[in-house]
Order: structure tokens, then C-alpha cells, then sequence
């Protein structure tokens, strides 16, 4: 089942220096909780850059043919490459069983226009910055086609992307959540994405150095703590459920963001 795929995934990613272990029993479905005792400053997983997806694995062939330029780009258009040429490589086929079948249908990208919830949310900032990020998908997805890359999903893909769903959407949305920005561009490391976000009391920080991406411990861990970590340390309450697609319990900023039109924002600072 899916935990045995996450155990075998963790057992070929991370070093051997203290090992993590995944457990269904959270809230949030599933996590990594420490295997031993840890020391701040330990680390917990540590996932070589050569089995993850990066920006530098669209080869120079396809960089020519999609319109890509950023890094971000570059690392999606090497996902969708590799989910169409070779779905069962493991540093992809790991997110198959780390994502369940429609993991993505509560983001509000994924809401239908005009549907109840869209309704509902229709003046809100938050929606209207993710109904414009849907457009872009939308004129990104077509510019990928133009370009002749345009499939259906394979095995096991067609199973987690709802049927009649945007393949494209849910790609991005599955980098949006999970890729790590380094210095060497955008990458996707298995089981990094196991840690769940705690937006104050998080266990350990994710770093990369020495060709690795790495959980770090900030405190210490005795077995079976979690391992937590903060998505965004300036991310309020709706921020991450924009950008996450989950309420954030631990959340001790919560903003209320106001349209000003320009003229009326003007006079305002007039008078103050």
C-alpha cells in the first residue's frame, strides 16, 4: 500500500545518519516522526540532488522546444516530461503514493468558476490572486501544447488527476507545494514533503548543502516526535491556505486584506 511505497522511498533517499519514519496516525494523514533520539542541529533526512527532479533535468533537446526560461518552468517541464516518457522513475513515481487520488480538488485553483464555493469567495484578494494564477495556467498549458507537448496520463497518474481535471494544473500545484528553491534552482526531493508545517514550534529546517537536501533538527527529538517545519515564516492564516490548500491551526497571524481603489488610496494618504 502507499505506506510501504513512503517507507521504501525514505529507505532509498536518506542517508544513514538518523532515519525518519512515516506514520498515518496525524491529522494530516501522514508525517515523519524521529526513529531516534536527535540533538538540535542532527540530520534527519538528507536526500541526494541526483535522485531528485531538478531544473537542470530538462535535457538541452526538450529546453529548446517548450517555452520555458525560469527555473520553476524549467523543473515543470521536466516533471510533465518525465510523467510522459518514464512515469515509474522513482524520483516522480514517489509522489504517486505521497499524494492521494485528488489531492488537490480543495485548492481553490481547483474550484470550478461559478460553482458554490467560487461564489462565495468571489471578492475575497485570496481568491481573485489564485482565479488570475488559473488564467496563467491555462495560457501556459496552451503555449505547452502549441509547442506539441500535449498527452494523457499514464498509469498511475490518470488515477490521482480527477477525470476531465487539468493534468497542467495539477502538476503545478504539486511543485507549488513541494519543490524546495535552491541556489541551484527549483527541486523536488522525495519525502522532504512528508514534514508537516507548524507555524510556530516547528522540530527542523530544510537546507541544502554538500549535493543534499536536508531536514535539519532545531530542537531536540526523542523517538516518534514529529518533524515539523514552517512553509513560510511570514505566511498568515489565509497565505497558506491559498498557497497549500489547508486551514493552519497553529497560525498565530491572521490579516484582513482590504481592496483600496488607487484614487481613494491617494486621498487617504493625503489626509494622514
Amino acid at each position: 500500500g502507499r505506506a510501504a511505497k513512503l517507507h521504501a522511498a525514505i529507505e532509498f533517499a536518506s542517508t544513514s545518519r538518523v532515519r525518519a519514519a512515516v506514520d498515518f496516525a496525524s491529522a494530516a494523514g501522514c508525517s515523519l516522526r524521529a526513529a531516534v533520539p536527535c540533538a538540535a542541529g542532527d540530520v534527519l533526512l538528507a536526500v541526494p540532488l541526483d535522485k531528485c527532479l531538478t531544473s537542470a533535468s530538462l535535457g538541452a533537446a526538450m529546453s529548446r522546444r517548450l517555452p520555458v526560461a525560469d527555473g520553476f518552468g524549467r523543473l515543470l517541464a521536466a516533471t510533465l516530461c518525465l510523467m510522459r516518457e518514464a512515469p515509474d522513475d522513482p524520483r516522480l513515481s514517489y509522489y504517486a503514493a505521497a499524494c492521494p487520488p485528488h489531492h488537490f480538488c480543495e485548492h481553490m485553483a481547483w474550484w470550478r468558476e461559478g460553482g458554490e464555493a467560487a461564489r462565495v469567495a468571489a471578492n475575497s484578494v485570496s481568491y481573485r490572486r489564485v482565479a488570475r494564477m488559473r488564467r496563467e495556467v491555462v495560457e501556459e498549458g496552451t503555449a505547452f501544447a502549441e509547442a506539441g507537448f500535449s498527452f494523457t496520463p499514464p498509469p498511475p497518474w490518470d488515477s490521482l488527476i480527477p477525470q476531465g481535471g487539468d493534468m497542467f494544473l495539477w502538476v503545478k500545484l504539486l511543485l507549488q507545494t513541494r519543490a524546495v528553491e535552491t541556489d541551484q534552482g527549483h527541486v523536488l526531493p522525495p519525502c522532504v514533503c512528508l514534514a508537516n508545517h507548524r507555524s510556530v514550534g516547528e522540530s527542523a529546517k530544510v537546507c541544502v548543502a554538500d549535493g543534499e537536501v536536508r531536514l535539519v533538527a532545531t530542537v531536540a527529538l526523542g523517538v516518534d516526535d514529529e518533524v515539523s517545519i514552517n512553509y513560510d515564516p511570514e505566511a498568515d492564516y489565509l497565505d497558506l491556505y491559498e498557497r497549500y490548500g489547508f486551514w493552519d491551526e497553529s497560525a498565530v497571524v491572521h490579516t484582513a486584506e482590504v481592496v483600496v481603489p488607487p484614487a481613494e488610496l491617494e486621498a487617504l494618504l493625503r489626509e494622514a
